[in-house]
């Protein structure tokens, strides 16, 4: 029996590969918006302490036809079908009556959607910009921050716009180090904040792919981390750590 068609596209697989990855590591399930100029997604983790999105703008399909609509998402469930298809296979996505279909060739997949009303509300972003920003290497940051990973679980992200420097720094129980980034547009004021690697290790695997990614900080304040991969724009938010054993969190849904 057929329902309601909220969307009926065709979009290259590896644009929506991409998307569904820069959030699976991190949140399980979210909301996705289907509206006239697009599709997105944003989600808050169970801690409270990351927000991961992505938008894929309407140009980014071959066609698109959207009636409009919110669909419940599983996002680590819905990882899984996409390596079924090469990253430039046309696949044609419908969602109706309740369920989410992708198909090309012989080769489909088929989901029951999540109900809404059981999943979190939508975040606010932020509305405190942090003052320092910088663009770096999408390849250099991932490179970096898996680098460091082996002395600390937490880093310090430090930038000087005077000086137009930026670098990461972290201590072990014996040892300490530091290395820095070659960034680009260093701007606004000195920052210098404490992060929890363990969401920033899963950013980076999408990170790498991104030739650019802007990078926003302060002092004791939120990393934000924006970057346009082929298709899609994908944006971070992590909270920072104060202290070594207190980690602040984002607002809760509703709330500025």
């Amino acid at each position: 029996m057929k329902g309601k068609l909220i969307l009926k596209a065709t979009i290259q697989a590896g644009i929506l590969k991409d998307a569904i990855q820069a959030m699976s590591g991190i949140i399980n399930e979210c909301r996705l918006q289907i509206g006239p100029d697009g599709i997105n997604a944003r989600a808050v983790g169970t801690s409270n302490a990351v927000m991961a999105g992505f938008d894929i703008p309407k140009e980014s399909f071959g066609s698109y036809v959207a009636e409009g609509g919110t669909l419940g998402i599983d996002l680590v469930s819905l990882e899984r079908p996409l390596n079924l298809f090469k990253t430039e296979d046309l696949i044609l996505i419908k969602a109706e009556a309740g369920r989410l279909s992708l198909t090309f060739g012989g080769n489909a997949y088929s989901t029951q959607l999540l109900d809404v009303n059981t999943i979190r509300k939508d975040p606010n972003l932020p509305t405190v910009i942090p003052p320092a920003k910088f663009k770096v290497s999408g390849a250099e940051l991932a490179g970096t921050i898996r680098a460091i990973k082996a002395f600390t679980d937490t880093v310090h992200l430090v930038t000087d716009p005077k000086r137009g420097t930026a670098f990461l720094e972290g201590s072990g129980n014996v040892d300490s180090v530091r290395l820095s980034l070659n960034p680009s547009e260093v701007s606004g004021d000195p920052a210098a904040t404490w992060y929890s690697l363990d969401y920033i290790l899963e950013m980076v695997k999408t990170v790498s792919k991104a030739e650019t990614v802007e990078v926003s900080s302060g002092v004791d304040m939120i990393l934000r981390m924006e970057l346009d991969l082929p298709g899609c724009h994908v944006r971070y938010v992590l909270a920072p750590r104060v202290e070594v054993d207190e980690v602040v969190n984002l607002p809760p849904e509703g709330e500025e």
